[in-house]
């Protein structure tokens, strides 16, 4: 038993270090980890036109839209986001990532996969993938108890 309790402790310590300040990009987040996420899925969906609905931002993040707004706002401020309502329905807001957006979530990927390629150089293409077989493992299992 001693031997799990030890395994579980540097699991949860392993865990700790994915932490935003242990992905050292070189520099400061000009955003928040949740605005990043925001831009995120913005991107992901930008090959729509009219852009994404707020009401479907919202559900697809699994938030509620009272703590979607201020996210919004704020990108909005910083100019990272164009909001607009449809002409049919005034009650549906539109997003879309502006350039400014998209050069920045652009930006942040390149550094990001530039991080995971020097991790997997790291770890060599064995361990690697053997990472990744683990981490499949352990999402299908928190999905499972998630139900």
């Amino acid at each position: 038993m001693q031997e799990k309790e030890q395994l579980v402790s540097a699991l949860v310590e392993s865990f700790r270090l994915f932490g935003r300040e242990h992905w050292g990009t070189g520099t400061e987040l000009a955003v928040k980890p949740s605005q990043m996420m925001v831009l995120y899925y913005l991107k992901k969906n930008s090959g729509r036109a009219e852009g994404l609905k707020q009401s479907e931002l919202s559900r697809t993040m699994r938030l509620a839209p009272c703590t979607v707004t201020p996210l919004l706002n704020s990108l909005e401020k910083e100019g990272y986001i164009n909001r607009r309502h449809s002409s049919a329905d005034r009650r549906v807001v539109y997003i879309a990532l502006t350039d400014k957006g998209n050069g920045f979530i652009e930006q942040m990927r390149a550094k990001f996969l530039s991080i995971i390629g020097g991790f997997v150089d790291h770890l060599g293409l064995k361990d690697a993938a053997e990472l990744v077989r683990l981490l499949k493992k352990l999402e299908q299992y928190l999905n499972f108890v998630q139900k």
